[in-house]
């Protein structure tokens, strides 16, 4: 049986989708489509896979919101702050990205697991 468009059947499955910078917002750009409870352990690893990299140990997800960006910590389930953020009025730009964690000011933080206040 063929989806509909307009059927929650079909927007459900649009939302298991999660769009992954390489390094910089806009550049090399894939999309996942993962499990809503994947943590980001477990993406970190699809993206090295995806992305090509070797030396993944060194290298981060983040979640960036209005120039502000986060660092996951392992256990953070990215689709949770991606609806946290959907569900925010106004709602706010973000989005993801794999680099590695070679800034002192990105690694002074703790990564985060939810939403802080904006």
């Amino acid at each position: 049986m063929p989806l509909n468009l307009f059927s929650m059947d079909f927007f459900c499955i649009l939302q298991d989708f999660l769009s992954v910078s390489f390094l910089e917002f806009g550049s090399n750009i894939k999309t996942f489509a993962i499990n809503p409870e994947v943590t980001a352990e477990k993406l970190l690893e699809q993206c090295a896979v995806k992305f090509g990299v070797s030396e993944s140990s060194d290298h981060c997800l983040y979640l960036v919101v209005e120039e502000k960006s986060m660092r996951l910590a392992a256990d953070a389930v990215p689709h949770q702050l991606k609806s946290g953020l959907r569900k925010r009025q106004p709602q706010k730009d973000y989005y993801f990205i794999y680099k590695p964690a070679d800034q002192p000011e990105e690694t002074a933080n703790p990564p985060i697991k939810d939403l802080p206040p904006f």
